[in-house]
């Protein structure tokens, strides 16, 4: 059994959620220990999450 290529998990939603409350929540010190932490084991996932809130920051920028 596959499952369709257009099948969009209702807990991506949730998960995405979650993680911004998560990170939303944090106090400075944490913020900074979370962020060494992912650039330490995920430099490039790390990188691409940065470019990928750069553009979307822009974006918002240019339409307010």
């Amino acid at each position: 059994m596959s499952i369709d290529d257009n099948f969009m998990d209702p807990m991506d939603d949730v998960l995405a959620d979650n993680l911004v409350e998560v990170l939303a929540t944090m106090t400075k010190d944490q913020r900074e220990k979370f962020v060494k932490t992912f650039v330490s084991k995920w430099p490039i996932l790390a990188s691409q999450v940065s470019f990928n809130i750069d553009c979307t920051l822009q974006e918002v920028v240019s339409v307010n």
